[in-house]
């Protein structure tokens, strides 16, 4: 279902450090993956690192139910 590339994109962050998971550019980059595979287009902010660390591990388990 995923490109090679996003796979790789994808590990890469899951392996990286919390200070780049939870990163607004790393978010905006996974909220695109998420809204290619979904049709949806989300509007959220991630102003609060609390609302990044949800969406992460919110992403995270939409990718793993998906793989």
């Amino acid at each position: 279902m995923f490109e090679q590339a996003e796979i790789e994109y994808i590990n890469e962050i899951a392996a990286s450090s919390d200070a780049s998971k939870y990163a607004k550019t790393t978010l905006k980059a996974l909220y695109r993956i998420y809204d290619k595979y979904t049709g949806n287009k989300t509007t959220n902010c991630f102003c609060s690192s609390t609302v990044r660390k949800i969406y992460y591990k919110d992403f995270i388990n939409w990718y793993e139910s998906n793989t």
